[in-house]
């Protein structure tokens, strides 16, 4: 009975169908079933020995890059299957060659798609570099930028994987880069405004002109910088509208940073009135040097990279003046406001306590000598009245000595 089933199963291995023995076809079809078997196996396999050692590093990026290939490895028992399964046949050289470029087809899918998924982690490191290049603030620009580079990067992976992939199946790609590169062209022409913005943006960042939460001014606009993006840097006025300047203008404009400095300048002028004294002049000069040598908010040379000069300066239309200049420790503009109108209020103090006065424009008028008759003010203005009105007429006689019209 046994022989005779064993001649039975025999019988139907050695059937044929699609002209292959019905054997070959059940052992093909084992393969595939067993290498989708092996497929989850496989790749929690691999993994579990990768994850053992992302585990030991201190970074996170191993685990994003692991995280990114488990789709590929997953794929790879099915490739091998595919392989195996068209060796098990003893196949014509055309449907080898078939069989061949599908496995190849599917092995530059699986490569193409690992690369493609790598792109995800690597924006990461690409962020985290760009951010140590420029500035650490400047997070908005690093984000940006590292898309941008990454839509670029995945989009040449797709393309490359696709020529590749159709060059095995022998289909000619050269007028396929043809139209891509005619295409780029008129991307690139018609594009050229924003490209100009993104390497603006890249020659704001890595000249350290100014970064975000500077106070800048340059010839069109002035403000805080709020954010400085891949095409346009946005500026806060101070009536806080928010204006977008494209990067390549802001790129090749004069920068005034006020952000950058080490001390804030004072520069004022004090009129004191003439009728003050040599003595008085000079002690107000004095008791304002030493008020400012010994304020704790003024910078002082020699410890700061500052100078301090109180000097008369001129003898002025009403006034003889005195001139100051100094800087603040402070930088911030309100307390530095707060301090000059301190300042102020403390150098009137010194030129009242050393009895003198501050000028005011004022014009004064001389009469060298004035007629007897004239009693007062008014006298004066009616004088000067009747000598500027027109006169109609004139005696014979008179000092022109045109003897008067005939």
């Amino acid at each position: 009975m046994l022989d005779e089933f064993l001649i039975l199963v025999g019988e139907v291995f050695e059937k044929r169908f699609f002209d292959m023995p019905a054997g070959q076809i059940i052992g093909g079809a084992l393969i595939i079933i067993a290498f989708l078997a092996l497929r989850r196996i496989f790749a929690n396999t691999v993994i579990f020995y990768l994850t053992k050692f992302t585990e030991s590093t201190a970074t996170e990026l191993d685990g994003e890059f692991l995280d990114a290939l488990k789709g590929p490895l997953k794929f790879i028992p099915i490739v091998l299957g595919v392989f195996f399964f068209t060796q098990w046949f003893e196949l014509s050289p055309g449907a080898s060659g078939f069989f061949n470029t599908v496995v190849k087809t599917l092995i530059a899918f699986v490569l193409f798609w690992a690369a493609y998924n790598i792109l995800a982690p690597l924006s990461t490191v690409l962020e985290k570099i760009l951010s140590k290049i420029t500035q650490k603030s400047e997070t908005l620009f690093a984000e940006e930028f590292t898309l941008l580079i990454i839509k670029a990067l995945r989009i040449a992976v797709t393309i490359v994987g696709v020529i590749i992939i159709l060059s095995q199946w022998g289909i000619n790609v050269l007028p396929l880069l043809g139209g891509l590169g005619i295409l780029g062209m008129a991307v690139g022409f018609g594009a050229q405004d924003s490209i100009a913005n993104i390497f603006g943006g890249i020659k704001i960042l890595l000249d350290g002109q100014f970064r975000r939460g500077d106070w800048i001014k340059t010839p069109d606009i002035e403000g805080t910088v709020f954010e400085i993006g891949i095409a346009t840097t946005k500026v806060r006025e101070f009536d806080k509208a928010v204006t977008s300047i494209p990067n390549k203008r802001m790129s090749e404009s004069t920068i005034k940073n006020y952000s950058r400095m080490t001390n804030r300048r004072v520069k004022l002028t004090i009129g004191v009135e003439y009728s003050s004294t040599a003595n008085q002049l000079e002690n107000i000069v004095d008791r304002i040097r030493e008020y400012l040598q010994y304020n704790p908010a003024i910078a002082q040379p020699g410890t700061d990279p500052v100078v301090q000069m109180v000097h008369l300066v001129n003898f002025g239309a009403s006034s003889i003046d005195i001139s100051l200049y100094y800087y603040t420790k402070t930088t911030n503009w309100v307390e530095w406001r707060r301090i000059v109108h301190e300042n102020i209020l403390e150098f009137k103090r010194i030129v009242e306590r050393e009895g003198a006065a501050f000028a005011f424009p004022s014009q004064s008028i001389y009469l060298e000598s004035t007629p007897s008759e004239l009693k007062s003010v008014q006298d004066v203005e009616r004088l000067e009245s009747n000598n500027n009105a027109p006169q109609t007429g004139r005696k014979s006689g008179d000092e022109n000595g045109d003897g008067g019209e005939g």
